[in-house]
């Protein structure tokens, strides 16, 4: 049974091609080990972005204006393999580069922000850094944040463990301007 809100796999997607079988798909044997894991993983293609009417025409203004030109509402072609083989040789989060079938791709901001184009942004004015600071500083409330975006009844999903910290809420208890 699907879950409520999401969309029926499309039939249109791509038939993915098999893994590589090249001797240099996998940078170490632990990367290869990480594969594994991935390769068990369900694998979700990107679905269409459903955007209401009234709020069309200001997500693409707001789009342009950050210059996001390679936001496209057309699905791509994907390899699912190459996707997992990917993941599975990316190191670290951070990692400003990747081991992809026989070659290292640079992943870094720069060469990301080059490739889609999209404009650079200093980390001195990154406001997702300068907010996540004031977060860890406690100079933000997130409940500040809650009443703002959320109805009444909306509360923060926390993390499991000794230092719990909140991580989502759950759509329905957003405003709907919220969702977007």
């Amino acid at each position: 049974m699907r879950r409520k809100g999401k969309e029926k796999t499309s039939s249109k997607a791509p038939v993915p091609i098999p893994p590589s079988n090249q001797p240099d798909t996998f940078f170490i044997e632990k990367a290869q080990e990480h594969y594994r894991k991935v390769e068990k993983k369900t694998f979700h293609y990107e679905r269409k972005l459903n955007l209401p009417d009234k709020y069309a025409e200001a997500i693409t203004n707001r789009l342009d204006y950050y210059g996001w030109k390679f936001i496209e509402f057309n699905p791509v072609e994907v390899n699912e393999y190459m996707v997992k083989e990917f993941y599975g040789n990316l190191p670290n989060e951070g990692a400003e580069s990747v081991f992809l079938r026989g070659m290292q791709l640079d992943t870094s901001n720069h060469a990301l922000e080059a490739l889609l184009p999209i404009p650079h942004i200093p980390e001195s004015e990154d406001d997702y850094i300068k907010i996540a600071v004031d977060l860890i500083q406690g100079k933000i409330r997130l409940d500040a944040v809650l009443e703002k975006i959320g109805l009444p009844e909306a509360r923060w999903e926390y993390s499991r463990g000794e230092k719990a910290v909140p991580l989502s809420i759950a759509c329905s208890y957003l405003h709907p301007e919220a969702r977007i």
